[in-house]
Parts: C-alpha cells; sequence; structure tokens
C-alpha cells in the first residue's frame, strides 16, 4: 500500500470541485488547496511498479542478482528522465540497501 499511495502523492491527481455538494468547510478547503497545488509528474500510465532492473540477461529475462524498483516513472512529457523509486519501510539493514 505504500507504493500506492508514493504513486498518488507524485501523479497529484485533482478533484473535481463540481462533485463535493454539502461537504464541510474543511473538506473543501482540502479540495481547493490540492486543485491550486502544482501539477504532478506523468499521467497513471508513466507508473510501473515492481520492475525488474537487471544487472545481468535483459530487461525481458532479466538474470539473477538485478534489483527491482518500487516504482519506475517515465515522464519525458515533463522534462523527466525515467526515475526509480525505492520504498523502504526499515526491514532491509543500510547494508542490504546499498548492496
Amino acid at each position: 500500500m505504500v507504493v500506492n499511495e508514493a504513486v498518488l502523492t507524485l501523479l497529484r491527481p485533482k478533484p473535481d470541485l463540481s462533485r463535493p455538494a454539502r461537504e464541510p468547510a474543511d473538506i473543501l478547503a482540502a479540495a481547493q488547496a490540492a486543485v491550486d497545488a502544482p501539477d504532478g509528474l506523468g499521467t497513471i500510465a508513466s507508473y510501473a511498479t515492481e520492475v525488474a532492473l537487471p544487472a545481468t540477461g535483459t530487461w525481458s529475462n532479466p538474470g539473477k542478482g538485478g534489483a527491482q524498483a518500487d516504482i519506475v516513472i517515465t515522464a519525458p512529457e515533463d522534462g523527466m528522465p525515467p526515475l526509480s523509486v525505492e520504498i523502504d519501510n526499515c526491514y532491509e539493514s543500510a547494508q542490504v540497501l546499498a548492496a
């Protein structure tokens, strides 16, 4: 779920302000703040999760020992190079992550 939350945070979808009806003022203010915030990166199609980054082999047939990115973002329309994101929930030591 943390990976999904990270994708939504980077994507920054904009709410449709015509939809909230009779919502409390704090909800309406939060929705307006999201609309006024800067755009996110790419579209939902720009994101892939659990992508093998092969140290050996090929992209379609990665060899053993390669890393796996939690998220890979390709959004050239936003002037960004491909980005990989690793989400660490403190299950691995710093030495394992560095390796």
